[in-house]
């Protein structure tokens, strides 16, 4: 007999708590949900009614669970109600599926995070040269790696996103590692042990890695800051006070989190930085490290760097893979429910942009808005892009007849506004109007379908041709997209977006089928196809150009040719990861020659 299930009501109808609906249902029965917002209340969310707050006291078995950002706040206000039942919600895993996600259930103590610190100018000024200072009681509990002679420079790798976690991500820190030693470089790479799980596993990755690489990885266990001691609260309050030298930049972020939430700024992450740095120098020698390298996102690890440099004299190498504060796009789009902290960011990110002595990002727009907003020298600014591994399609045989069916091809994650049902929908009206038989063709999904687009996809999808496969492994992955016919990609729409753009099409490229790319003309992955010759671009507002392209594609198909575009293989061969790897050893060896070995932190 099956034991009776504890009760539970969620607070919180919106995302956060649709995710604890589908794991707490496993273990609680779900009454129902609250939330501040008055016009949701009576309503239903799914499948289950909505309370007001003050009625909550009537559901005296109950446990309230808090699944909100704003959790420190509503915990407070149940607080206030009398209420004692409460526990905040935090996710474990990625958000792809119920079977995937697994949780904690946190109770949290009263007393604000960060609450009882206090500022140190004194101290933040002395840890820009020397920041153990901010870790008196470190204890050391991982074991020392003995660095080996290998001829080559030390490059202390700092990639939180790296093997066995997986996703779009990580390819490019995998392949940069995979190929530095081919250019006089020894990676020794910085991660993360144990994590949330909130980025995918894929541990064929691993498999690439050199065997006698060294990985240093350091565990995050905690995630809510209010559940750090007050000794780890206070060092990552010292952090920030040691990059901005600010006290009224202290002040306005206490305001913050008094005022709005305690969430971390850049991210959540600074957790790890935090114990990365307590415990690096513990680790290994880091008098010979030559260079330090630091990717985002995570932003917060370019923390790292700022440290590192300052009190080693390493030379610090910045990589944006996204941005940050320095694209309107990003601001607008993933800022919205945190525009109260942008001013602190964008201090914080000019703080350490100056410092850095070499900035690569994957666009040279991204490069032209640092030397514009924050006045980096254009002599530090360098773009790479992303690319592709010849290697991964050495194993992967290239159709040489026609499909059986003509398939179209998404691989990668949908989320945001990449609105890949402007396409579904351009090839229902051609099957509609009898100009595409709806038994010749199928679309495949390869990846994460984020945000609700799989749900708008399975509604758009008319004619049942969709497949969706979910998250594939890498290789998997692009042999599937070999095998296909049209490759159809989403950028990012919107006011800056043009300089945003997917690092797919790099793979894309190399498999040489026709790509259909969907994002603003005159942008970055405009530029790309026009060079390369491989697909076209077209805006998402372009229905009739893009329902015309999908059609003269699948005559292609029909009359027994592949669907290939006369692609310039020398503009696409410039974007193998290999050629790519030797840019960046370029700009290590600019650092090395133009600041010297060692260097001290400037006073900027």
């Amino acid at each position: 007999m099956k034991a009776e299930k504890k009760k539970c009501i969620i607070f919180g109808a919106s995302k956060g708590g649709g995710y604890a609906c589908d794991v707490l249902s496993r273990d609680y029965e779900v009454i129902g949900f609250s939330d501040n917002n008055k016009g949701k209340w009576g309503t239903s969310f799914y499948g289950k009614k909505i309370f007001p707050p003050l009625s909550l006291t009537e559901f005296k078995d109950c446990e309230i669970v808090v699944a909100s950002v704003y959790y420190k706040a509503i915990h407070q206000q149940l607080l206030e109600m009398g209420l004692t039942k409460i526990s905040v919600f935090y996710r474990i895993g990625h958000a792809d599926g119920k079977k995937r996600m697994e949780y904690e259930l946190y109770r949290i103590p009263e007393e604000r995070a960060f609450a009882s610190c206090e500022k140190s100018e004194a101290l933040w000024k002395e840890m820009k040269s020397d920041f153990s200072l901010n870790f008196a009681n470190n204890v050391k509990h991982y074991a020392r790696q003995e660095l080996k002679t290998t001829g080559r420079k030390n490059v202390l790798f700092c990639a939180y996103i790296f093997p066995p976690l997986g996703g779009s991500g990580v390819q490019r820190s995998l392949k940069f590692v995979k190929y530095l030693r081919n250019f006089g470089y020894e990676p020794i790479v910085l991660t993360v042990g144990k994590n949330d799980k909130r980025v995918l596993s894929d541990k064929s990755l691993l498999e690439e890695l050199p065997k006698d690489l060294t990985v240093i990885r350091v565990d995050q266990d905690v995630f809510l800051p209010e559940l750090l001691s007050k000794e780890k609260q206070l060092e990552i309050f010292n952090l920030y006070g040691g990059v901005v030298q600010s006290p009224e930049w202290m002040d306005e972020c206490m305001a913050m989190w008094e005022k709005h939430d305690t969430r971390l700024i850049p991210d959540g992450q600074m957790i790890w930085v935090n114990e990365c740095l307590r415990n690096i120098e513990g680790l290994l020698d880091l008098t010979k490290i030559d260079i330090v390298y630091t990717t985002g996102d995570p932003f917060s690890t370019f923390m790292l760097g700022y440290y590192l440099k300052g009190k080693y004299g390493m030379k610090w190498v910045m990589d944006y893979r996204d941005p940050w504060m320095s694209n309107q796009f990003y601001l607008d789009y993933y800022y919205t429910d945190r525009k109260y902290a942008r001013a602190l960011q964008e201090e914080l990110e000019r703080r350490l942009v100056l410092q850095a002595d070499a900035i690569v990002s994957v666009a040279k727009a991204m490069s032209d808005e640092f030397n514009q907003k924050y006045g980096v020298p254009e002599n530090k600014l360098f773009e790479l892009t992303n690319g592709f591994d010849e290697e991964d399609f050495r194993e992967i045989s290239f159709p040489k007849s026609r499909n059986e069916k003509w398939t179209i091809c998404y691989s990668g994650t949908v989320h945001g506004n990449r609105n890949v049902v402007v396409v579904l929908e351009a090839v229902n009206e051609l099957i509609q109007n009898g100009e595409i038989q709806k038994e010749e063709i199928q679309w495949i999904f390869n990846g994460l379908l984020n945000d609700g687009w799989r749900e708008k996809i399975q509604i758009a999808d008319r004619y049942g041709i969709v497949v969706f496969n979910g998250y594939l492994d890498h290789l998997k992955s692009l042999e599937l997209s070999v095998q296909s016919n049209l490759l159809v990609l989403c950028g990012e729409s919107g006011s800056g977006s043009s300089i945003v753009y997917t690092g797919k099409v790099f793979e894309y490229l190399r498999t040489k089928v026709t790509i259909l790319s969907l994002s603003a003309k005159g942008g970055v992955l405009d530029h790309i196809l026009d060079e390369t010759k491989a697909g076209r671009n077209f805006d998402y507002a372009d229905r009739e150009g893009i329902s015309r392209f999908v059609l003269e594609q699948y005559h292609l198909w029909k009359n027994n040719k592949l669907s290939v575009m006369p692609a310039d293989e020398t503009a696409i061969q410039q974007y193998s990861r290999e050629n790519i790897c030797r840019k960046l050893a370029g700009i290590f060896d600019d650092a090395l020659k133009r600041y010297g070995k060692r260097g001290a932190q400037s006073e900027k």
